[in-house]
This record gives C-alpha cells, structure tokens and sequence, in this order.
C-alpha cells in the first residue's frame, strides 16, 4: 500500500530532503556532506552538467552503466557570499520547498547563490523582490558592491541601476556614515554624477571627502578617487572659507587629501583654453567707441 502518512506533497519533499532517503548523490559543500538525489538536483544546470561530467568519466571502457550512487560531487565555493544557509535554501528550491521569509532575510547571499547555480527562478524573484522594495543605504550599498564585484550579466546592470539611483535621491540625507565600507571607486562615480542630490558643490566635495577620511582601503585606492574628483572639480569657485577647510582635511594616516599644487595645473590649462573675459569686454568697448565717433562725423 502506499504511504499516506504525508499530509501533502510539500512535506513528503521536505522528508525527503531532511531524511536522504534513498539518496543516490552524495554533494559535499561547506564542510557538510549531504544525501541528495540527482534527479532533483538536475533541476539546476550546474548540477545536470557536473552530474552528467562525472557520469562521462567514471563511465568504463565497455559502456557499462554508471552507478549514480556512488557519486560524490564535491562543490567549491570561491564566493564568499555564498553561505551555508543560501546553500540550503537553495537545495531546498530545487526539492519544491520555498522558504521566501528567510531567503529574503538573505537576499544578497540568495542572489549569489543563484548566479553560481544557474538558478533563473532564485534570481528573479530575489532581483524583483529588491526592485519592488526600497532599502536603507547601507543594505543598496552592501548590493551594489556585490554587483560591482562579480560579472552577473545583465541582471546585475538593473540591480546597479537600482542601486544607483536609490543613492542619487537617499544617499545625501542618509549621511556620510551610512557609506561605511564602500569601495572608493564607486564614490567619485555616484557622488559626482549630476543626478546626485546635494545642495552645493562645496557640500559634495566634502561629502566624498568624509566618506574617504573613514574609509578602511589602502591609500593608493583612495588618492585614485581623489584623482577622478580633482578632473572635473572647479575648486577655485569656491569662497576662500570653503577652500581653507578643504585644504585642512587629510586621511586618517596623516596624508594631506587636496594640496593647493594639485588644483593649479588643471586651472590654468582651463584657462588657457579660453580668452579672459575682461579683454573681451574692452574690445566691445573699442567697437562701440568707433562707431559712435564715426556717427558724430
């Protein structure tokens, strides 16, 4: 007789995975090992194309049939967002066992999970679900350093925008403490963009500068920001009182951040490039002056 004991078949999926009954793959991840079957785990190309890999080699000369239970995949996991509970909530996806309040708790952890397995279904809600919902700075700022570092396609070009323009709108009124521990590569990109919310020049520059002086990177990845601001910063715009304090700013090391030697070069060049504007005045004046005398003539 069949067994009646499960009330649905949700919870005979979920004995199934808890239980390994009748396991014929054995996946070893995260110092767990655990009794899984191959089948579901096909679900995932990832697993149907190491399956079938492993399938093709332990295959003998003589077109024997493989024997799946004695298969063992051993998964090396280079991304360090990847957990042990993204990994699990994951295998519980491919067994039918959605557990949506705790994989949206981990949502940064669910999506890279689910760019490594090739899981389309994982992906996609967790990348709908951050586009339906607005977070905290600090939450757009932990994803979209996440993005930054990884090749996720064209998924991970909406996530970026997303993020960005979160930032654009929050990222001035949430304080420069909410920024903790971004790249300093991506500041000079979102802080400097025009879509950026600031009230003035001044309180940009200082912005960035107070994200910089908290930063934890090395120095060379922070003075290559303060490059990137100096290229299309007009420093001298600003009242003389703005300029003193930003030249009194400096790292947490001691380095000076902006010397006043690094703002002259690009300065006079933008100089040079256009005429003075009082010689183009007094031209003006010299025309009228003939004009008027010749009149009087």
């Amino acid at each position: 007789m069949p067994d009646t004991s499960y009330k649905s078949y949700d919870s005979y999926m979920a004995n199934l995975y808890e239980s390994g009954t009748s396991s014929d793959v054995q996946v070893k991840a995260l110092g767990t090992t655990y009794e899984l079957h191959s089948l579901l785990l096909k679900r995932s190309p990832y697993f149907k194309c190491l399956i079938e890999w492993n399938k093709e080699k332990n295959s003998s000369d003589d077109d024997t049939l493989f024997n799946e239970q004695s298969l063992v995949l051993n998964v090396e996991l280079d991304d360090p967002l990847i957990t042990k509970d993204s990994f699990e909530l994951m295998l519980k996806r491919l067994y039918g066992i959605h557990d949506c309040r705790k994989e949206k708790e981990i949502r940064a952890e669910m999506i890279a999970t689910a760019f490594f397995f090739q899981m389309e279904d994982i992906k996609e809600s967790m990348l709908e679900y951050w586009l339906r919902n607005s977070e905290g700075t600090r939450g757009v700022i932990r994803i979209l350093q996440m993005v930054d570092s990884h090749d996720y396609g064209k998924y991970g070009t909406r996530l970026m925008n997303k993020c960005k323009r979160f930032l654009y709108d929050n990222g001035w009124k949430s304080g420069y403490g909410a920024w903790l521990g971004i790249k300093p590569s991506l500041i000079p990109e979102i802080v400097n963009a025009n879509e950026f919310f600031v009230p003035n020049e001044f309180e940009r520059i200082m912005f960035a500068v107070n994200i910089l002086q908290d930063s934890e990177a090395d120095d060379d990845e922070i003075e290559l920001a303060i490059t990137k601001f100096r290229e299309s910063f007009s420093f001298f715009r600003l009242k003389y009182s703005q300029q003193r304090e930003l030249l009194k700013q400096r790292l947490p090391s001691g380095k000076i951040i902006f010397d006043l030697s690094s703002f002259r070069g690009t300065t006079a060049a933008a100089r040079r490039q256009s005429p003075p504007s009082h010689n183009f005045a007094i031209l003006v004046i010299i025309v009228i002056l003939i004009i008027h005398i010749r009149w009087l003539m």
